[in-house]
């Protein structure tokens, strides 16, 4: 138990206050603590700098007496092999001995360096400390100590043996060894030189875990290899394991983290300090103790308490999971408009990849029951596929598919029907331009209602861009850096970041190039961003995903590497961008899908990330200004190969659900259900639609929810896919928190149209159609006059908008007839503010022919002709 050497020495807090599972006790000193040690659970020893004093208790820690070392140093660990012969060591490299259970201390060495940790044993006994680098041996119990020439020059701040002869050091800037050898030789054990390591623990020879400023890692293969199991703003500074997989951690801000099985897994105990620990003891499975800085001292009886339930529950069973076909993109969308979140998975074998299989296709069926659709192109045809996206590219109300083909094949779209049926498109440049495509993302860039398409191609080939022309077809753009700049394109995700209310494009590459961030100039052409950390990075991308963290009304960015750790990129509100330290922006390894989720409701989102051969990670936004590793979540934390993750609310009960693709043909697939508490929420569905202003698409892609209570400000906007090619649900799910009633939730639609509804209670699912309801529109005034419009499209099929305009407020009805006068459907039929409105009509169940539709508002009475024809 290694400690931290400290100059600042303050009032502690000496009242006894209960709190939680943790209890802060009558300290018997006001100077910062840093050794503990108990022989059981009632006799023990606490000391840090408190002037060469060592304080023991008899009783729990009720009652402290003071020990007289003979030194007027700091001390910074102790331990004991039995009841009454025990060590301390600290400043000016002096070993102090007991053999009277602290009735008088013997000093055994002295020296320039401090020491900090101790390994002490009846057998061999080692020391470790610096400035330089300090090591120590004892062969008999601590009576002589000879220096042993340690493999650093760095502090030293943990040592641990778990025999005789095999054991680490670890310390700051990296420092990892191994001897094999009782310290004649040592091996390095690589970590990075931005790690102040704290402390280290093995509790077999192959099993470990190292503390410090980087969380917890851990090894199982006696320290080759190392991965994160805990990460979080703080620095851990002492650990205790007591048994193979019991352990605790202790640390900053008064930070203590519980294992319960081996170190896979650690989660937050509650303390009722914030000052920070320093060492941690636990005399057995439920009684412990840890110190700190002012004196803190804390004691639990139970362990620190049970680990809080778990958020996600793994749904084993049932098509969606398990496959025979090697999965790697995924996308929620509701394709048969049944209200129920279907899924469509896309198909590559890393293993194999000559194998070509079908896309997977599940209808949600409602209960947690998916089913795999078998029949229609979707289904049947075979193609290494990658990238995949829903989007109503036509406007009729169904969403259609994009699916990212790689390997120089055509890239596949697929056109909704209706009734759960699809064609496949074959015609246009959209689906022969022959490309590695890996990802996609549907997104109206130049606001004219009709979703566009970008397509990100590796191999360093050109990116696409198309056009959609309002009439089912799509031109590619061919001019523009934007797809002639060339790379090794993996991802890329729309998003407005400078709030000027046209969407900003990210492309992630891969190969070390650098990404790529294009503005929108609002012409139909992007300028290519050149300065700034997040075009700059030189990484091997895979993924991004675009959220507001702190809800501060901008875009901030996360990108997921392979080579390098990734990068949570926080928008200035300038239009620059500026590298969040620690968290996410700390976490490494191969990683490939991330989006935003507030899985808890707690009104900021939280961020998910999938990894290939490594732990898949979820971090928890805490208020917007740091993030935790989440780590008691055993279901989640797993990684079979993962690629890519998408949310949604697969369930409708008002909480974000995963899923989680895996690669390799024999790989199955995770849904998690969210099982946690509610809490507050809203979940917006947004329909747009063609205005006298401006025309938004049927999806509502680009639009900005702006959620409003009081100082409390959140922003969602709605995405047509991020990650690594794949795409959260479209409707939008809002946590809240301790809000229960919104002052004003406002759509910002793409049209320009501003919409804004006021005291909204939480908790419900609310739809919103712009076509229907009342909208503002910033260079618009109160209609001087009743008036119908003519519908558009006319002639239409199936589906056509109806507008129309009134002075004042009126008691308004709108009805379609057919031919012969007979009553087909009302549409509105209530009172309505003055205003402009409009209204979709679907002629689906209608045979061709003429129809008429007719508006009362007062005594206004209008009527005109439209025309279907199928």
């Amino acid at each position: 138990m290694k400690k931290i050497f400290l100059t600042l020495i303050m009032l502690s807090v000496v009242s006894a206050v209960s709190y939680s599972q943790w209890t802060q006790m009558t300290s018997p000193t006001s100077s910062s603590l840093i050794g503990v040690y108990f022989n059981n659970t009632s006799t023990g020893y606490i000391t840090g700098l408190t002037n060469g004093i060592v304080f023991k208790t008899t009783n729990g820690g009720t009652n402290w007496s003071s020990q007289n070392t003979g030194t007027t140093g700091s001390f910074y660990d102790i331990s004991f092999v039995d009841s009454l012969t025990g060590i301390v060591i600290g400043s000016q490299g002096r070993v102090i001995k007991t053999t009277n259970g602290g009735l008088n201390w013997d000093i055994k060495t002295s020296g320039s360096n401090t020491l900090y940790s101790i390994l002490y044993t009846t057998a061999l006994s080692y020391a470790g400390g610096g400035i330089p680098a300090s090591f120590l041996k004892s062969t008999d119990v601590g009576n002589n100590w000879t220096n042993v020439t340690p493999p650093t020059t760095n502090t030293i701040k943990g040592v641990y043996f778990s025999t005789a002869l095999i054991g680490w050091i670890c310390g700051e800037y990296g420092t990892l060894w191994r001897t094999n050898d009782g310290g004649t030789s040592w091996i390095p054990q690589y970590l990075s030189s931005s790690y102040m390591i704290e402390d280290i623990r093995f509790n077999s020879l192959t099993n470990g875990f190292v503390c410090g400023s980087m969380g917890i890692m851990r090894s199982t293969n006696g320290g080759t290899n190392w991965v994160s199991v805990y990460s979080a703003a703080g620095t851990l500074y002492d650990m205790h394991m007591i048994t193979s997989v019991n352990g605790w951690a202790a640390g900053a801000s008064g930070k203590i983290v519980k294992t319960s099985n081996g170190g896979v897994n650690w989660y937050i105990q509650e303390t009722p300090v914030t000052t920070s620990l320093y060492g941690i003891y636990m005399a057995d499975a439920n009684t412990g103790y840890a110190v700190g800085a002012n004196g803190v001292l804390l004691k639990t009886t139970n362990g620190g308490g049970v680990p809080p339930p778990p958020y996600f529950q793994n749904i084993s069973g049932g098509g969606i999971t398990i496959t025979t076909n090697a999965s790697d993109r995924c996308a929620w969308g509701d394709f048969d408009n049944d209200s129920l979140l279907d899924l469509v998975v896309s198909t590559y074998n890393d293993a194999c990849v000559t194998c070509t299989y079908p896309l997977l296709l599940f209808k949600n069926y409602g209960n947690g029951n998916f089913q795999k659709v078998t029949t229609g192109p979707i289904a049947t045809v075979t193609s290494r596929t990658f990238g995949v996206s829903w989007g109503d590219y036509d406007n009729d109300g169904k969403l259609d598919l994009f699916v990212c083909s790689g390997f120089d094949v055509n890239n596949l779209l697929f056109h909704n029907i209706g009734g759960g049926n699809f064609t496949q498109v074959t015609s246009g440049s959209i689906v022969n331009d022959a490309g590695w495509s890996e990802a996609c993302a549907w997104g109206d860039y130049d606001r004219d209602g009709w979703l566009d398409l970008f397509v990100a191609n590796q191999s360093n080939q050109n990116n696409f861009l198309y056009h959609n022309n309002g009439n089912g077809t799509f031109t590619k753009i061919t001019t523009g850096a934007i797809v002639t700049d060339g790379g090794w394109s993996r991802g890329c995700a729309w998003g407005d970041y400078d709030n000027d209310k046209w969407l900003d494009l990210f492309v992630v590459n891969y190969q070390g190039q650098n990404d790529f961030l294009y503005h929108n100039n609002g012409n139909g052409t992007f300028t290519r961003i050149l300065t700034g950390p997040l075009v700059n990075d030189n990484a091997w991308g895979s993924g991004s995903t675009w959220g507001d963290y702190d809800n501060d009304g901008y875009l901030d960015l996360y990108v997921t590497n392979n080579s390098s750790n990734n990068n949570l990129y926080h928008n200035n509100g300038d239009g620059t961008f500026t590298t969040f330290t620690g968290g996410p922006s700390d976490e490494g390894g191969l990683s490939f899908g991330a989006s935003w989720g507030d899985y808890n409701n707690d009104g900021y989102i939280d961020l998910f990330m999938t990894k290939q051969n490594a732990q898949n990670v979820l971090f928890k936004n805490n208020g917007g200004t740091s993030f935790t590793k989440v780590t008691n979540e055993p279901d989640l934390q797993v990684g079979t190969n993962s690629v890519a993750n998408a949310w949604g609310d697969f369930n409708n009960d008002g909480k974000l659900d995963l899923f989680v693709t895996n690669n390799r043909i024999d790989a199955v697939n995770n849904l998690y259900q969210n099982i946690g508490p509610l809490g507050n929420r809203l979940t917006i569905k947004l329909k747009g639609c063609f205005t006298l202003w401006g025309n938004s698409n049927y999806n509502a892609i680009g639009a900005r929810i702006v959620i409003r209570d009081g100082n409390t400000k959140i922003i969602r906007e709605v995405s047509g896919g991020m990650g690594m090619g794949s795409q959260d649900m479209f409707w939008q799910h809002i946590g809240l928190g301790n809000i229960t009633n919104v002052d004003t939730v406002t759509i910002l639609w793409p049209s320009g149209n501003i919409q804004t509804l006021k005291n909204v209670a939480s908790n419900q699912t609310i739809f919103i159609d712009e076509c229907f309801v009342n909208v503002e529109n910033p260079t618009a005034t109160t209609p001087s006059k009743y008036e119908l419009l003519q519908n558009y499209p006319n002639p239409f099929n199936p589906s056509t908008k109806i507008k129309y305009q009134i002075p004042k407020s009126a008691f308004v009805t709108l009805k379609i007839y057919d031919n012969l006068g007979h009553e087909i459907e009302t549409l509105v039929n209530n009172e309505q503010q003055a205003g402009y409105y409009f209204v979709d009509f679907n002629g689906e169940n209608l045979s061709s022919g003429i129809y008429y539709y007719r508006i009362q508002a007062g005594d206004f009475i209008d009527s005109k002709k439209m025309i279907l024809i199928k």
